[in-house]
């Protein structure tokens, strides 16, 4: 990759489009607006465990990609892919977190979850700062665990219900409350519910954007974090 990025020296025509297109499968792997319609239908219709593999390890995989591919190879247009990633940052914290309101299957709210997930994660990537990579890495460590607590759980409901229904999920409590401890964990977690992982995870990199001067992508990410909250809860609920 710094071999690529000497070849091409300066910014150029076919730089600008190895970025573009770069920066498009990558945001395809992250399922970020607007390249997420994937997301929902394949959580929805695929077998939970594979779900889970996607969630997980595939999104991890593209913020290390992400990391590594653009800072080495695309260093003389820097500062305009990270204009087009806040462009993405802001799409996937808005559309992911405010469309998982009305969802009614948990699969599919946890597919938008993920997208609003990814927001937050592609804010400490964009602030390119070494405070915002190590918060980066670690809230993709909390998220690991955190949602594949949450889709291990969702498979145990499955496989004795054979049904993903938010609201069949009512009075779990009585029935297995260990499951539904693990679960509402899991979930206030994701959401960033103190003093659970993903609570600090979060808090990194919102100070980590603050401190580069990111004030807006700060705020919003604030806002959106609140309704995330709204949609994890419900389910506790």
């Amino acid at each position: 990759m710094p071999a690529i990025a000497a070849q091409m020296g300066e910014a150029n025509l076919a730089m600008v489009l190895a970025m573009v297109f770069s920066i498009g499968g990558i945001a395809f792997k992250l399922s970020a607006v607007p390249f997420h319609q994937w997301t929902p239908d394949v959580y929805e219709g695929s077998p939970t465990p594979v779900v889970a593999f996607l969630s997980i390890g595939s999104k991890v995989a593209g913020f290390a990609l992400a990391l590594r591919f653009m800072t080495l190879t695309f260093p003389a247009v820097a500062d305009e892919w990270r204009y087009v990633f806040v462009v993405l940052t802001v799409l996937s914290l808005v559309l992911g977190n405010v469309v998982a309101l009305a969802q009614t299957s948990l699969k599919r709210m946890l597919a938008y979850s993920s997208i609003g997930q990814a927001g937050f994660v592609m804010l400490a990537l964009v602030v390119n700062t070494e405070a915002g990579y190590a918060s980066m890495l670690f809230y993709l460590f909390v998220y690991l665990f955190a949602n594949l607590g949450a889709f291990a759980c969702a498979i145990a409901f499955a496989l004795r219900t054979g049904t993903d229904d938010i609201n069949e999920y009512s009075g779990l409590y009585q029935k297995d409350p260990l499951l539904t401890l693990c679960l509402s964990v899991c979930l206030l977690s994701l959401g960033g519910i103190p003093p659970l992982a993903g609570f600090f995870g979060k808090l990194y990199i919102f100070w980590a954007g603050w401190q580069a001067g990111a004030y807006g992508l700060v705020i919003l990410s604030l806002v959106t974090s609140v309704i995330s909250i709204y949609y994890y809860i419900r389910v506790v609920k």
